[in-house]
């Protein structure tokens, strides 16, 4: 009887060894699942060019995005298949002035939206699926941000966007800026702007050259 005892604790004992290894395992691979980098939003230049590139020389330069306000589009412009992308930028700091936003093309109409402070920092959007305004395939628009206080230009920001045809890749890939990233952030009312995954949304402003 007494060996029969014996038999069942080493038993026990050798079982409960066993499944404390196990949980080890998995904590460890859980531990290592969490430690690792998420993967990153991918964004590949167009092989077609941006639209600066495109528009030979001669033409309207891209101005540089000031301190005061910061473009979310690569430099040279940016690629979408929406006729009302997101255009998107970021105000770095509060504003009390005006800020006017405008996209327009030559020989097209454009439309234009003025917004009076006080304005927090944060990011904006001309959010063109509230109007008429629908950007046309194979046209370069002008896209511009500008801050006035009183007479005085206190910063602008300007860049360009085409509108290009559909297609089956995916468009990280493609480069189609504003394709990829539409899904990453949610457009208010009032033109205000919630980012809906930060970390794709970082990856995808690094990805683009927008921060480092």
């Amino acid at each position: 009887m007494s060996d029969f005892v014996l038999r069942m604790t080493t038993m026990s004992s050798a079982v409960f060894a066993l499944t404390m290894m196990f949980c080890c395992i998995a904590i460890a691979e859980q531990n290592d699942q969490s430690d690792a980098p998420a993967e990153g939003q991918v964004f590949v230049p167009p092989a077609i060019g941006a639209p600066a590139q495109r528009l030979g020389a001669g033409t309207r330069d891209v101005v540089g995005t000031m301190e005061a306000i910061l473009l979310l589009v690569p430099q040279g412009g940016g690629l979408t298949t929406s006729g009302t992308p997101p255009l998107i930028w970021q105000l770095s700091s509060g504003f009390s002035g005006e800020m006017t936003t405008q996209i327009s093309a030559p020989d097209l109409s454009g439309v234009v939206l003025e917004q009076n402070g006080p304005l927090p920092k944060g990011y904006y959007s001309l959010d063109l699926r509230r109007s008429d305004f629908r950007l046309e395939e194979g046209v370069i628009y002008v896209w511009k941000v500008t801050l006035t206080e009183g007479n005085l230009v206190v910063a602008v920001a300007e860049s360009l966007v085409e509108r290009v045809s559909p297609t089956a890749e995916d468009p990280g890939q493609a480069g189609i800026w504003f394709d990829v990233l539409a899904p990453l952030v949610s457009i208010d009312l009032s033109g205000r702007v919630r980012v809906t995954d930060k970390h794709l949304f970082k990856q995808l402003l690094m990805a683009g050259g927008v921060m480092k």
